[in-house]
């Protein structure tokens, strides 16, 4: 029975990833066909104004139930608990492998959202050339562990495709993390492009 137990809950991870990759995909390629642009670190996240428009720009192609924050305005709704996103977060969240607190934080506090589905959005434009969209498919919901339940896209500022990331290009510096051995509290950051590399495979092993 625990077998059978853990097994649907994998699947349950593997179908949540797919619908969140989906949603946010088509609302990035509606927000870039609307404005006409594809957004990078360098034309978002350069001034706060810029930032705020391309937030705004994005939230309108999302189902949205609660906006929490940004790195400009701080926690403006009790989406957390405790002073501090960093400290919410590494409370929170675990590495890849559960052993060690995650404290991968800095690569999601530049805004957070709950959208309808209850998973959590969260936003960065500073740590990568490609802006981040980094998603909690369950929210709230156990395991919260990167790559188990947390995943990192890129919106590639070459094509605009929003794509796993982790994978060997110049602009993805963690690919190395997704190492069920490391105790790294970034460890799992680097998951999303092998998830996606064999969806069944990747989440049947998780560790």
């Amino acid at each position: 029975m625990p077998s059978l137990v853990q097994n649907y809950q994998k699947k349950a991870l593997e179908t949540g990833l797919k619908k969140s990759y989906s949603v946010l995909s088509q609302a990035v390629q509606r927000m870039i066909e609307e404005d006409g642009e594809i957004p990078s670190r360098a034309s978002v996240a350069s001034t706060k104004d810029n930032w705020m428009a391309f937030e705004k720009s994005l939230s309108q192609h999302l189902k949205i139930v609660k906006y929490c924050s940004n790195s400009f305005n701080g926690m403006s709704d009790k989406c957390i608990s405790g002073d501090s996103f960093d400290s919410w977060f590494g409370s929170t969240y675990k590495s890849y492998n559960k052993k060690t607190l995650g404290t991968a934080g800095w690569w999601f506090d530049d805004g957070m959202y709950v959208l309808a589905d209850g998973s959590f959005l969260f936003l960065d434009g500073s740590v990568s050339n490609d802006v981040l969209l980094n998603i909690d498919i369950n929210g709230s919901k156990a395991p919260n562990a990167l790559g188990h339940d947390v995943f990192l896209f890129a919106i590639d500022h070459e094509t605009g495709k929003l794509r796993p990331y982790g994978g060997e290009t110049k602009d993805d510096t963690t690919q190395k993390l997704c190492d069920k051995n490391s105790n790294d509290g970034n460890n799992g950051l680097g998951c999303t492009a092998k998830a996606f590399e064999n969806m069944d495979e990747y989440f049947k092993n998780l560790p």
